[in-house]
């Protein structure tokens, strides 16, 4: 089955606002509308360029490479819009497929959608695939499969997941008071002349870069879907979701 133009927009949507709660930062859906300009998506959002952007929608949505025809659809980049970009993709992508599985005779769609995400999630990490089970807490595979997460359940339905609890480790917020206090002192060295201050800022500044890095390979004190402990309360969301959509249909 394929995807509306609108289902694709929501897509957008919704990984832009839990990109946002990834990075700790207040979201804003209403950034993300059909008559924005591919060039304004790329900039306010920081985006790749238009070729690297095609490449990586390729990929999610797990689509043949279409730079050429990509390439109708997004430039000029002042004048194309999201809308342009999202009825291309919607022409293309095909939605998962989530299979019941047989168990003890019986079909049992809550294995299929549990089979579909850890398939997916464990792709590019198989050493992570047998410990993944039902009772599993995300919270725990949060630092490596999170951005994979938010792709393929938005992929199923983008409005699925809650919102994201993030809360930096204690070495990542010091190192952002290293930095800016390092700062602080190299601007005020250079307006007196002074080199001692001057010496005291740089030291700031490499204890700042030393304690991200080790902040990066730490766990966050906080890194969770609200209302979501385990893979088994996620399934059963994406059950309840799906049969809300049939009933619909």
């Amino acid at each position: 089955m394929k995807y509306s133009k609108i289902e694709i927009l929501e897509f957008l949507k919704s990984s832009h606002r839990q990109r946002i709660q990834m990075e700790n930062e207040f979201p804003n859906e209403d950034e993300i509308t059909n008559d924005l300009t591919i060039r304004n998506w790329i900039d306010e959002m920081e985006l790749l360029n238009w070729k690297e952007l095609c490449k990586y929608y390729c990929q999610v949505f797990e689509m043949e490479s279409y730079e050429i025809e990509f390439r109708k659809s997004m430039l000029p980049i002042k004048k194309k819009t999201i809308e342009d970009f999202c009825e291309f993709v919607s022409k293309r992508a095909v939605k998962p497929e989530l299979k019941s599985v047989k168990l003890l005779g019986r079909d049992c769609e809550e294995a299929g959608i549990f089979k579909y995400l850890k398939r997916k999630l464990t792709d590019e990490n198989e050493s992570k695939s047998n410990e993944i089970k039902p009772s599993s807490k995300i919270e725990n595979y949060m630092n490596d499969f999170a951005f994979k997460i938010v792709e393929e359940v938005n992929k199923i339905h983008p409005k699925i997941l809650p919102i994201i609890k993030y809360e930096p480790n204690e070495f990542e917020k010091r190192n952002w008071q290293l930095l800016l206090s390092g700062t602080i002192g190299l601007v005020t060295a250079s307006i007196f002349d002074n080199w001692l201050i001057a010496g005291i800022g740089i030291g700031l500044i490499i204890s700042g870069i030393w304690m991200n890095k080790i902040g990066f390979k730490m766990k966050p004190d906080k890194f969770e879907f609200e209302g979501i402990e385990t893979f088994r309360d996620l399934v059963e969301l994406i059950k309840e979701k799906e049969h809300g959509m049939q009933q619909r249909i």
